[in-house]
């Protein structure tokens, strides 16, 4: 063999055997970064508090049982107990034409003041029929700790 040879047989060695680690690399390390990583939710438990608060306050169909969004006859301050514990550090504010009614209150008032820094805000805003069409906006206050 001629040394011209012997060097072209070991850059393709070389080349391979780059590639071959970079392989067993990336088997062995993608899997744990991919399983690893942290899944965000984006609000989504937020939403769905919004979500069971539209529900209880909507009226039912009598024949099918199903929700009527968007119809609401009545809201009172008995709607939100009924629909959440006092085990979580949550606040809620039902604002509809100037009708309020709160879900742990006291939290609220205290938390939506500090809400940028020390709490989390979140808001959500529907158009409903209420003694005529109003804006249904429903504002939370949550501790953001995780």
């Amino acid at each position: 063999m001629k040394k011209a040879q012997i060097g072209g047989e070991m850059i393709y060695f070389l080349l391979y055997l780059v590639v071959t680690f970079a392989i067993i690399f990336g088997i062995q390390l993608l899997p744990s970064i991919i399983l690893s990583s942290n899944l965000e939710t984006h609000n989504l438990e937020n939403q769905i508090y919004t979500e069971r608060i539209f529900n209880a306050a909507s009226d039912l169909d009598i024949y099918t049982k199903r929700v009527l969004r968007g119809k609401i006859n009545q809201l009172n301050d008995d709607l939100l107990s009924d629909v959440f514990s006092e085990n979580k550090i949550i606040g809620f504010e039902v604002n509809i034409g100037g009708d309020k009614i709160y879900f742990n209150q006291d939290f609220y008032e205290y938390a939506s003041q500090l809400a940028p820094i020390r709490y989390d805000l979140f808001t959500q805003k529907r158009y409903v029929n209420y003694k005529g069409p109003k804006a249904l906006e429903v504002r939370q206050v949550y501790d953001n700790k995780k």
